[in-house]
């Protein structure tokens, strides 16, 4: 059958007022859309639309209930009742056969998105009114969960078990009633605070020691009068950027102070206007501009009040990106498609501020204000520096096989020196250009000195690599992947219905904070058997979690490790055998007169592990200790005053806390790049001696450091197996310095 060729909107309308009603079709002569005769086509369409009949709501076998009356229980008829169906179901209609250009499709978008809005409303909801009694009955709904309101002129009615914003929200087959205030009318007067009048402001009603935010309402000069029920109300009148929209007072340009009004029922408010003065609310706005060719990037706003005579300071502000100055204000950011980016700098005081706008991964602020603030709003825009001009880091990516790849995701840890003497490090999302050869290219200034680039692929995980200082080019080679399957041994016997995680990290021996990937609960089979995906050959450390029943939850902060392991992965499938033990409770009788915390953890735990590697617990009445969900393996109690003991698990019986001998300073290294690294030591090493002298106890430790001369000194390190001495400052076995590192005292 040939395709009748209608204009492309005529088609449309047709369609839209079609499928409204089938009473309607584009026998109906719906008419073109040209610029020439656009109001008469939106005439036409609107006659069209008011001459369709309305969709009748769907029928079902349930019912809906009440009654409004008044605060004396008297009933109320005549009030007009709307039942709601909350997330009605509807599917959009195919579109794709009605257009012929992106134009079309474009409109078509739009018209049948409007009709589906109108049809779902419509079909979903039921009115009707009150009867002399004051009932209403819904017959034939359909089931679900319903938003019931009424209104009636000259009262404010809401829900008499309470409810949202005057409607109620109940289920079907179910009741609603409903209480009716009296409203009265007042006559509001706002003015600006040099006496002219806003074009429109929104009314705020809260009424005394009400806890809701109460009710808006519109003014404009054309409209002066409002209704509000009886009883005692603050009201505050505020407006805002007309092209915005209001949310709430906080986000007003000018605001009035709220007044008191006692609204009596009875009493005339004829001739009684009340008054209301606006003034501007301190702030700062603006639009931050981006140029169209820019790559995306996430920006913020920052400003600091300067006293008076206060020149301002860039560092002050650099600092601030890093949350460690006081007095920093950051602003809300929004963005939009008419609009782009805008920011606003809301609630401070009047007076000189110096405003920064900074770019995420960029060290310093990349443009700088200082701005004047008043009564009201200042306005400042910032216009973002295009970067044609500046350093780039161009990056080639080659799979296996030497082909080049064009998709591909970066992430960048940054490392910055701080002015205060320490390193943070961040993670930003990388994206660039793409030049026509396949390659990538990012701003250079957006990566720091010190650099780690992440490139993953879905076919071949993620590659890490260095970044020089000086690097122009950069070349990231995939090797074939890894594809482990991990194999919880013990799972179906052990997990015992707990909700487990799975937790990867990649680069576990780097000195950035290393990648992570997660398998909630509901991705863990019942035997406990599944593939982790692809990785690049390398290093993968396994950790398994429990909820913490302790704490009755399953947030990433209250979890316990269960079972931990390093794998060496090479290319190609692999089975990764972790076994998942028996979980136990243990329990250590302390001195109850003693109301200190414990740790139990694994003695040979490595020392950049959270917190959901250990477990803690204090004492009850009888001086009992408690840990819940601990494996199998041997394990460190540490108590009071560094005091700690070994205990072999599982137990099945109380054990008695008892300190054992200091034999050892166990190594945990916090600064791969600090003293004791740079010296040979590792963390998790093991100190059994300092000059040749072994000790039994904290006491001889202490007299050992006291006793040590000169500028180095030798220690006995214990690594696994292996035994070897280390000359290492004597300065950095006493504390003194910051060596990168610390020692702990253990048992073994």
């Amino acid at each position: 059958m040939d395709r009748v060729h209608l204009p492309p909107t005529a088609r449309l309308v047709a369609l839209l007022i079609g499928l409204a009603s089938p009473n309607v079709t584009a026998q109906q002569d719906a008419p073109p859309a040209t610029p020439s005769n656009e109001q008469e086509f939106r005439e036409r369409l609107e006659a069209l639309a008011k001459a369709a009949p309305p969709n009748e709501p769907l029928r079902g076998d349930h019912w809906i209930r009440g009654r409004v009356v008044t605060e004396d229980g008297a009933p109320l008829a005549g009030v007009r009742v709307r039942a709601t169906k909350s997330n009605p179901e509807s599917t959009l209609v195919d579109r794709s056969a009605f257009v012929e250009s992106p134009n079309d499709e474009s409109l078509g978008r739009s018209l049948l998105s409007s009709y589906d809005w109108w049809r779902k409303r419509w079909q979903n909801t039921w009115e009707t009114t009150t009867t002399a009694d004051g009932t209403y009955v819904f017959e034939h709904v359909v089931d679900g969960r319903f938003e019931i309101e009424a209104w009636s002129s000259g009262y404010s009615i809401d829900p008499a078990e309470g409810g949202a914003h005057h409607r109620a929200q109940i289920e079907s087959d179910e009741t609603a009633d409903f209480v009716a205030y009296p409203t009265v009318r007042h006559e509001f007067d706002v003015r600006m605070a040099v006496g002219t009048a806003p074009e429109r402001v929104l009314l705020q009603f809260e009424r005394v020691g009400g806890r809701s935010r109460g009710d808006q309402e519109t003014w404009t000069p054309s409209d002066r009068f409002v209704s509000i029920p009886a009883g005692d109300w603050k009201i505050t009148a505020y407006a805002s950027d007309p092209s915005s929209k209001l949310i709430s007072v906080q986000d007003a340009w000018f605001v009035s102070p709220p007044l008191p009004l006692t609204v009596q029922v009875g009493a005339t408010s004829e001739g009684t206007v009340v008054k209301l003065v606006m003034r501007g609310v301190p702030a700062i706005e603006g639009l931050v501009r981006v140029p169209a060719a820019a790559a995306r990037s996430s920006f913020s706003v920052v400003a600091i009040a300067l006293a008076e005579g206060e020149k301002p300071d860039p560092a002050r502000l650099s600092e601030s990106m890093s949350g460690r100055v006081r007095g920093v204000v950051r602003a809300s950011m929004q963005s939009g498609s008419q609009r782009g980016t805008t920011y606003r700098i809301g609630r401070i005081d009047p007076g000189r501020w110096f405003v920064a706008l900074n770019e995420s991964g960029v060290d310093a602020p990349i443009a700088t204000r200082v701005v004047e603030v008043g009564e009201g709003v200042a306005r400042e825009d910032f216009a973002v520096p295009a970067r044609t001009s500046g350093p780039e880091l161009l990056v080639r990516v080659l799979d296996p096989a030497g082909v080049p790849l064009r998709d591909c995701e970066f992430d960048a840890r940054v490392v910055r020196e701080e002015s205060t003497g320490s390193r943070s490090i961040n993670s930003i999302r990388l994206e660039g250009r793409r030049p026509v050869d396949g390659s990538f290219v990012f701003a250079r200034d957006r990566l720091s000195k010190s650099c780690t680039l992440f490139a993953k692929h879905p076919r071949f995980g993620s590659k890490t690599v260095e970044v020089p200082p000086d690097a122009k080019e950069l070349l990231v080679k995939f090797l074939e992947p890894a594809s482990p399957r991990l194999v919880l041994d013990g799972f179906e016997r052990h997990a015992r219905g707990r909700r487990v995680a799975v937790e990867v990290s990649l680069d576990v021996a780097k000195d950035f904070d290393p990648r992570r990937i997660r398998y909630e609960p509901d991705m863990i089979p019942g035997d406990g058997t599944f593939d982790l995906g692809r990785f690049q050959p390398g290093v993968l450390r396994v950790r398994v979690f429990v909820a913490n029943a302790q704490r009755g939850t399953v947030s990433q902060l209250a979890e316990l490790e269960v079972a931990s392991s390093l794998f060496e992965l090479a290319a190609g499938p692999r089975k990764l055998m972790l076994p998942f033990s028996e979980l136990g409770t243990v329990r250590v009788a302390t001195d109850p007169k003693e109301r200190a915390s414990y740790t139990l953890f694994r003695p040979d735990a490595p020392q950049d592990v959270d917190s959901r590697a250990r477990r803690e617990s204090t004492r009850d009445d009888d001086g009992i200790l408690t840990f819940v969900d601990v494996p199998a393996g041997t394990f460190e109690l540490r108590g009071p005053n560094g005091a700690s003991m070994l205990i072999e698990t599982p137990v099945n019986e109380v054990v008695r806390f008892g300190a054992d001998p200091i034999r050892v300073l166990r190594v945990v290294i916090r600064d791969p790049k600090g003293a004791h690294a740079r010296a040979g030591l590792k963390d998790g090493d093991r100190i059994v001696a300092i000059d040749g002298r072994e000790f039994e106890s904290r006491d001889e430790l202490l007299r050992i450091r006291q006793s040590l001369k000169g500028e180095t000194v030798t220690l006995t390190v214990q690594r696994k197996d292996e035994r070897f001495e280390i000359e290492i400052e004597t300065r950095l076995v006493t504390g003194a310095g910051d060596p990168g590192g610390y020692f702990l005292e253990a048992a073994r």
